[in-house]
């Protein structure tokens, strides 16, 4: 059976009936395959494609960054601009752009012909994405991708074009409910962050005060806190050859260090052979290609990574609680990426590259019981925000079943719903 037939025939079954009114199309039949050009001028607006839609980038010193941004494709308001690979990991699909700007020549960008919305087709995609995985299942190769000729063969839905608008008007209400109800969980859940990176409890505890550090990305600490090197408090560890009872785990963004059998679907053991595997203890800190972007993500579970991972193992006690968010503070990122500048998309962050970098530490000889009483305070408000979060997650799956549920047919909008 050739890749193309395999997709047709497995989508046919996943989605088993849709609408007799409805037609089974192809990417390749949506799209007009226009080429914008690229990018000539300094002073193009530079697009990133986040799990917020796509964004103008602020801050050209965030994330992975190019010395130029010229020669990347132009993208106009209203074009469709969708991430063709590591669907393994990405949180990240597809959006509309709302801007006009660059952005970099990896992604697949192109306008609907007047057959389909773009707005439809974003919906479509997504309700593939969360309800079957399609779009991890389907595609190819070690980094989950999709080249243009494969995307082209990729398998959509057509309803009339008046219902196309019905439904994207429906999911933009609908979402928007939702999203709004996400939102209040989210400030909710940043105030208790923002309260243990800002010292607050602790301060509250320990009736310590801050003292201000303009130079430092951290800004302030308490004043009987020390400010040491990455190096000295952490260093890499590669423990390999451990046993086949030992659980597989995934690195995220969004969920931290979690066990991969409780995130996805028909999870396989790699080859069958995990020796080259490194363990990860509660604790330990790891290094992935994407700790550019997000920081770097503290283990609560002991499991085992790829080998394209780098442990890092804390040589003090430390409050695990406090350093999760503050590896994965945007002041953090930036200072990271600082030391960083110059790595590109697919090469990998090295210790060395960072070790450097100045991080706060309380002293093990200063952990008095005032402090295990911050360290307890801190365990049990991230539990509270674990519960903030079960709901942020319940809410976000209601959202992506109703958007595959409308973009498949099963649920049938009207004028009257809107």
């Amino acid at each position: 059976m050739s890749s193309v037939s395999k997709i047709k025939d497995n989508f046919i079954d996943l989605i088993k009936n849709f609408p007799d009114d409805w037609e089974l199309s192809k990417n390749k039949y949506a799209f007009l395959k226009i080429t914008n050009g690229k990018n000539m001028s300094e002073t193009t607006d530079v697009l990133s494609l986040t799990i917020n839609g796509i964004q103008i980038k602020k801050d050209l010193t965030f994330g992975k960054t190019s010395k130029s941004y010229i020669g990347h494709q132009l993208v106009k308001v209203g074009d469709l601009v969708f991430t063709p690979r590591d669907f393994d990991q990405t949180p990240i699909l597809s959006d509309v752009s709302k801007h006009d700007g660059c952005i970099s020549n990896l992604y697949i960008v192109d306008k609907p012909n007047n057959e389909f919305l773009p707005e439809y087709i974003n919906y479509f995609w997504h309700g593939l994405k969360y309800s079957f995985d399609y779009f991890k299942n389907f595609s190819y190769g070690i980094r989950f991708s999709f080249n243009r000729e494969q995307f082209d063969e990729i398998p959509i839905l057509k309803p009339s074009l008046n219902e196309q608008k019905l439904i994207s008007r429906y999911l933009d209400k609908k979402t928007s409910q939702i999203d709004s109800l996400i939102e209040k969980l989210k400030k909710r859940a940043n105030f208790i962050k923002e309260g243990i990176l800002n010292h607050y409890y602790e301060c509250e505890i320990r009736k310590t005060s801050l003292n201000p550090h303009p130079t430092c990305w951290f800004q302030r600490i308490p004043e009987d806190w020390d400010i040491l090197k990455f190096r000295q408090m952490f260093e890499p560890v590669s423990i390999k050859n451990n046993s086949t009872d030992e659980r597989l785990l995934s690195v995220t963004q969004d969920k931290g260090v979690v066990f991969r059998d409780e995130q996805e679907r028909d999870v396989v053991n790699p080859g069958g052979d995990t020796s080259s595997y490194k363990l990860v203890t509660p604790g330990d800190v790891i290094i992935s290609l994407r700790s550019a972007d997000g920081g770097l993500e503290v283990s609560d579970v002991r499991g085992l990574v790829s080998p394209a991972y780098i442990v890092l193992k804390p040589k003090f006690n430390y409050d695990r609680n406090f350093y999760r968010y503050l590896l994965t503070s945007e002041n953090f990122v930036i200072e990271l990426n600082r030391y960083i500048k110059g790595i590109r998309d697919g090469k990998n962050i090295y210790f060395d590259d960072i070790k450097d970098v100045l991080i706060p530490y309380f002293p093990i000889h200063r952990q008095n019981e005032p402090y295990q009483r911050v360290v307890s305070h801190h365990e049990n408000l991230v539990k509270s925000f674990s519960l903030i979060e079960k709901k942020i997650t319940y809410l976000n799956e209601y959202r992506q079943s109703v958007i595959s549920s409308v973009v498949t047919g099963k649920i049938r909008v009207t004028e009257d719903m809107i």
